[in-house]
């Protein structure tokens, strides 16, 4: 993927200032726990009405300068990401163009649609992602892992060992889910081709009867699709999950030893709350980040694919030519031709045709 970046010439400011409006937005969710917990412990338990709206005044306008930096975020990380993939369409288009017939034959018409079309739309899909969830993700993860240490020294280990915990799960499902999504992806090229090759050939498809065969072949390739893509999707989605249940069970972990402390007084019943709010941040944060790591582990392949494409080496033969002007356009001498049998179905074809020449009199 880092191969491609040089693809995103022109969009360099938005893609560096996006991540960083993300980690504004988050550093102000960070900080509403607190908030809460001040709220609780000092206006709930002294009946202050008046600092308890207040609080909720200043949580509010801290909600919407968070949506205001994710917005600037979402925008720029748009942005930034159709200029990569224009930008990349319009150069593996014209590699396309230059690449030896040999090589374009060989790939195929519809893995080289693919290519152009899906491969292009979801290393874009990826990278905005990718502008978007890089740094706030972690930055949640590890800033509630963190402030539960300041709000609960006796605690915070529940949170750090959640959190390590469902890291450890998405990476190991990460890598049973990225071979199946490249194989998924190649099965859809071979779909692709399958298309193209039917809509050509159609005339001499029906003019052979060859239309059940036909769609027996193509029902054969996407059931090798289907398959292939069901099981990427089935290890993706674990992800979720088995990241949802881990927190969750840290949350009652939390709520049972933090009771305890709240009813020996060593913990405010703020202190729990805000460490119950950070638990949840950290589950969102992992939610998020497995979302991201599908995302870009498509992104990932795709780019290989791309890169196979524009790694294959363009035609040279003629480059650099001058044409002689006084030189025929065309000229066979003697030539023949056969579709592999004994005998030629034309032969002793001899003729000169120069510029502009399309009929029949400049045959010899």
């Amino acid at each position: 993927m880092l191969r491609l970046m040089k693809y995103l010439k022109g969009f360099v400011p938005e893609a560096v200032f996006a991540p960083f409006f993300k980690i504004i937005e988050a550093a102000i969710e960070l900080a509403v726990p607190l908030i809460v917990a001040y709220m609780i412990d000092t206006g709930v338990e002294n009946g202050d009405i008046t600092l308890v709206i207040g609080l909720g005044a200043i949580m509010a306008g801290l909600g919407i300068i968070g949506l205001g930096f994710s917005l600037a975020c979402q925008y720029l990380a748009s942005k930034s990401a159709v200029g990569f993939g224009c930008n990349l369409r319009r150069a593996l288009y014209a590699h396309i163009q230059r690449m030896k017939l040999g090589d374009v034959d060989r790939i195929g018409t519809g893995a080289l649609l693919s290519r152009m079309t899906t491969d292009v739309a979801q290393a874009q899909q990826g990278f905005a992602m990718f502008l978007r969830l890089m740094l706030r993700a972690p930055f949640i993860a590890a800033g509630g892992i963190i402030m539960s240490a300041i709000v609960a020294p006796d605690l915070w280990y529940i949170g750090l060992i959640a959190g390590v915990s469902a890291l450890v799960v998405l990476i190991i499902i990460m890598k049973v889910s990225v071979p199946r999504f490249s194989k998924a992806q190649a099965r859809l090229d071979e779909i692709s081709s399958l298309t193209g090759e039917t809509i050509k050939g159609e005339r001499v498809i029906r003019a052979f009867a060859g239309e059940k065969r036909s769609i027996d072949k193509f029902s054969a390739a996407t059931g090798k699709h289907t398959k292939a893509a069901t099981g990427a999707a089935v290890a993706s989605c674990l992800l979720s999950p088995l990241a949802g249940v881990i927190i969750n069970l840290a949350v009652v972990l939390l709520i049972l030893l933090g009771g305890n402390e709240v009813n020996a007084g060593s913990l405010s019943r703020g202190d729990l709350v805000a460490l119950v709010n950070y638990m949840s941040q950290i589950l969102l944060a992992l939610v998020a980040l497995s979302v991201l790591l599908v995302l870009v582990s498509r992104a990932l392949s795709s780019a290989e694919r791309i890169n196979a494409v524009l790694d294959m080496p363009e035609e040279t033969e003629g480059a650099g030519a001058i044409p002689d002007p006084d030189a025929p356009l065309v000229e066979m001498n003697d030539a023949s031709f056969s579709f592999g049998g004994e005998e030629n179905a034309v032969g002793g074809l001899t003729f000169t045709l120069n510029a502009g020449e399309t009929d029949r009199k400049s045959v010899v």
